[in-house]
């Protein structure tokens, strides 16, 4: 019953810190193409929800609305998108940093990442020296406060400034002069460059009786009489309002995203929404410039009263024409029609198990992608100190169908509910226990006390279920089939065909992976594993007392010491809306365990013959493990009767 690379005990040695702990500023690279002079696209996001002047107001949504943009961009296949936020957290799912950041090599300090003023100026103005081409496109978005000011005191007229997080109001170079901008895109920017501005949620300086920031007024477009008139070239704005007005944020806002956490900004909220796929064009698939804009203002006249009540609605105001139809995405997340993007099975009258459509056709890589570890992988992975391991050869794989992945892992509610309608008991608790946590020891030990009731640790009902085998939780699946079909759940998939199972590797890792190839969901960063899972951290560090010189696990505080609440706030999902995919327990797979070379089939691949031995594969990491065993590409074996730390979750796979 042995399994490669550990999966019990606690993994015990020390992880360097990155240097560039809460990177900022992300240039996310896509491959290289040969023709050097193919258009590209850039993006400049900048998102600041709080300020160095507390006199200022919090706009709690302003970095939400910038990550969730950048994540499109991203998916899209951007050429580089550039992030800068004032939280000193990199938020985006995916992004590491490249020979292109403008702080590498820095002091890796809060202040030498985030969105001062002076690292928005070096950033952009290092953007520009990347010689942009007629042919190029660049996107520029700000969410933020805004005002209008002299920037001399001897000026006749007020000119537009963008605040950034240490803005001081009384002086104008703290500030990000709009027109000084837009006079470097004149002369160094791309052909078509596209801006959106939310910077009137409010004023910043109440005092001045205004009722907004920024707006349209006194915003100077460059004119080139150069620019193809034939071409989709010149420079456009976008603002949230219109002068004089106020916007607004929502909590109801979700970018479109059923039950997304948190709220966006309504401008932000319909400019997610039209590139997520509503503002598309039916035939050629694209959101265009123009496309977007009427789109946006549409929806903020038509549903501002649904958003925010009892307020006076602000209207989107634009500048600016193209000669052409600019196109900001090429081809929109969307969800196939028929499908609802949850599935919620009633398991009892206090239990339901909630499924995610993930829909490989839907996205912009069309299903296919690389599964296992890059060559650049390896070499982070080597330059980390990590061990390289052999069985994360990377290989094209292309997924054809969709599928429901559970948004949590399986919880001990949901468990017992199975196990007292079924009749049944684990294979722990019919046979000589499994490996639970002895606290004073702290660490694992096998003895029959140990079941999926006693773990050796506290657990709530909403925690994950451990302790069970491969055969535990197919038990569970078959049950879970049942109650499906008593549910009509066939009637809600447009009559497709299903079957619930575990999720293959397949379908486990492109679920959980950035569309480019990270270490991590999120990116290559270990420390920002604390805001995505539940893995070994310092607060497990502190936990373990004089066996901490062994421990092995990242710096930062994840807030818990052993498993956590399933879609516990403190963790943000994926990029689909998946919770606890890295950390917390191991997850069961569906496939047997052994090399991908003797995995035949490339689409949609399960690995269903048995390879090397019994092993059934195990996906994610857990509390007490460390960032390298983490990883996406990461591959855990065990016996089908193992009983460790191990929990799963369900997936419903469709036939077509």
């Amino acid at each position: 019953m042995m399994m490669r690379h550990r999966l019990f005990g606690v993994v015990l040695a020390v992880v360097p810190l990155l240097l560039l702990a809460g990177l900022l500023v992300q240039q996310v690279p896509v491959e290289a193409q040969t023709d050097a002079n193919r258009p590209r696209k850039f993006a400049f996001l900048v998102g600041v929800k709080d300020y160095d002047n507390r006199q200022m107001g919090d706009l709690p949504n302003a970095e939400r609305d910038i990550t969730e943009l950048a994540k499109e961009l991203r998916a899209a296949n951007y050429d580089e998108v550039i992030v800068l936020l004032s939280s000193g957290n990199a938020q985006l799912d995916g992004g590491r940093e490249t020979n292109g950041n403008p702080f590498r090599g820095g002091t890796g300090t809060k202040d030498s990442v985030n969105a001062t003023g002076e690292n928005c100026r070096k950033a952009f103005e290092k953007l520009l020296a990347r010689r942009l081409t007629k042919k190029d496109t660049l996107l520029i978005a700000l969410a933020g406060h805004g005002m209008l000011t002299k920037p001399k005191p001897e000026a006749m007229d007020q000119e537009p400034y963008f605040v950034p997080k240490d803005g001081v109001l009384s002086d104008p170079e703290s500030m990000i002069a709009i027109n000084d901008w837009l006079d470097l895109l004149d002369k160094k920017g791309a052909g078509t460059n596209m801006i959106l501005i939310d910077a009137c949620r409010n004023d910043p300086d109440p005092s001045r009786g205004r009722p907004g920031g920024l707006d349209g007024n006194r915003v100077r477009l460059p004119k080139d009489p150069e620019r193809d008139a034939n071409s989709s070239g010149g420079t456009v704005v976008f603002f949230a309002c219109s002068k004089g007005q106020k916007a607004y944020e929502s909590d109801k806002a979700n970018g479109g995203i059923e039950n997304a956490p948190g709220g966006h900004g309504v401008f932000f909220h319909f400019v997610l929404k039209g590139i997520r796929g509503e503002a598309k064009n039916e035939k050629t698939q694209k959101v265009t410039w123009d496309r977007l804009v009427s789109y946006v203002k549409e929806g903020v006249d038509q549903d501002f009263e649904t958003l925010v009540p009892n307020k006076t609605k602000h209207v989107p105001h634009s500048l600016g024409t193209l000669a052409g139809s600019a196109e900001v995405i090429a081809a929109p997340s969307l969800l196939p029609k028929g499908l609802p993007k949850t599935l919620a099975i009633k398991l009892s009258d206090t239990e339901t198990l909630e499924l995610v459509l993930v829909d490989p056709l839907a996205q912009p890589d069309r299903g296919e992608f690389l599964m296992g570890s890059s060559a650049e992988n390896i070499a982070l992975i080597k330059k980390k100190g990590w061990p390289v391991q052999d069985d994360e050869t990377e290989h094209k794989v292309k997924l054809t169908k969709p599928y429901y992945l559970g948004k949590y892992e399986v919880t001990r509610g949901q468990f017992s509910t199975f196990l007292n309608a079924a009749g049944e008991k684990t294979e722990a608790e019919e046979g000589d226990g499994g490996y639970g946590w002895n606290d004073d020891k702290k660490t694992h030990e096998k003895d029959k006390k140990y079941t999926w009731k006693n773990p050796g640790y506290r657990q709530e009902d909403n925690h994950p279920v451990v302790l069970v085998s491969w055969n535990d939780s197919k038990k569970f699946t078959r049950w879970m089939a049942g109650r499906a079909q008593l549910q009509q759940v066939s009637a809600k998939l447009s009559g497709r065909k299903w079957e619930f199972g575990l999720p293959s590797e397949a379908q486990w890792e492109y679920a959980n992976r950035s569309p480019i190839q990270t270490l991590f969901a999120h990116g290559d960063d270990e420390e920002e594993l604390a805001n995505y899972g539940n893995v070994s951290d310092g607060q497990f560090r502190d936990y373990l007392g004089a066996k901490r010189a062994d421990w092995k696990g990242i710096q930062a505080d994840d807030k818990y010491v052993f498993t956590s609440p399933v879609g516990s706030s403190h963790f943000r999902p994926n990029r689909f809306g998946i919770y606890d995919m890295t950390g917390n327990v191991w997850e069961w797979c569906e496939d047997y365990y052994g090399k991908y070379d003797d995995v035949l089939d490339r689409d949609n691949p399960i690995q269903s013959d048995k390879q090397l031995n019994e092993g059934r594969v195990l996906r994610g990491g857990a509390w007490g493990y460390g960032p390298e065993d983490c990883r996406v590409a990461f591959r855990g074996w065990f016996t089908p009767d193992g009983r460790v730390g191990f929990g799963f979750r369900v997936c419903l796979r469709l036939d077509e």
